[in-house]
């Protein structure tokens, strides 16, 4: 079974007001969702074939709770904390699969059940979740690919066509989760001084760029 992309998460400062940058380029910004029980909220850029997600912190009481500390979503979304910053969210190509918990995915899981979605509905996530030098990697099983309206961005950027991360090189190995992962090729990984998401859209046929560094490491290239 392939997987794709859904979404990609960085954390920001609370807020997200960093997004700015971005809508003053031509993006148009998409809903801003909360995150019940979870302790965090987002704003997001959503395209064709995936969505770029700025999330941050709300309650650290929440996020720091019963299953969701197990995720690293307190330490990731601290500004101070050296722990990756970036997530990855990956579907199934085509028609949604009712998987059983771990069937068929790439890498071994746990099931995240976090309060916002309805009871029985479980997110896979990889068992690195608390190796917080890597990046947050999940499934959602019961995607049937792009579940956002499709906006028209001003600069004309259509799709996300390529997602690069690099994650510290302290971390020493990779577990074997984030190996299988890059073997999918949703993702680029490599290890590099300092954290950095680069997505690029289009191709990056027009040769432009944001960097949101300092404040974010993230560049987005079209």
């Amino acid at each position: 079974m392939g997987f794709e992309l859904d979404h990609v998460f960085v954390a920001t400062a609370p807020g997200g007001s960093e997004i700015a940058a971005l809508v003053s380029r031509g993006f148009a910004e998409g809903r801003t969702n909360t995150h019940p029980g979870q302790g965090t909220a987002s704003r997001g850029i959503f395209f064709e074939n995936a969505y770029l997600e700025f999330i941050w912190l709300v309650d650290p009481a929440e996020a720091a709770s019963g299953a969701i500390r197990r995720t690293g979503l307190r330490e990731r979304t601290d500004p101070g904390h050296p722990a990756s910053p970036f997530g990855v969210g990956m579907r199934s190509p085509g028609a949604a699969v009712d998987l059983p918990p771990g069937a068929d995915l790439p890498f071994g899981t746990w099931d995240y059940a976090p309060p916002y979605l309805q009871s029985g509905v479980v997110i896979p996530v990889g068992l690195n979740s608390e190796r917080l030098d890597e990046p947050f990697l999940f499934f959602l099983p019961w995607s049937r690919g792009p579940a956002w309206d499709i906006p028209e961005h001003p600069n004309g950027t259509r799709a996300i066509t390529g997602v690069s991360l690099v994650i510290p090189e302290a971390g020493g190995s990779s577990s074997p989760e984030l190996d299988a992962f890059s073997g999918l090729e949703v993702a680029a990984v490599e290890r590099g001084a300092e954290p950095l998401m680069q997505i690029e859209l289009d191709g990056g046929a027009r040769g432009d760029c944001v960097d949101l560094r300092p404040a974010v490491p993230l560049l987005v290239r079209w």
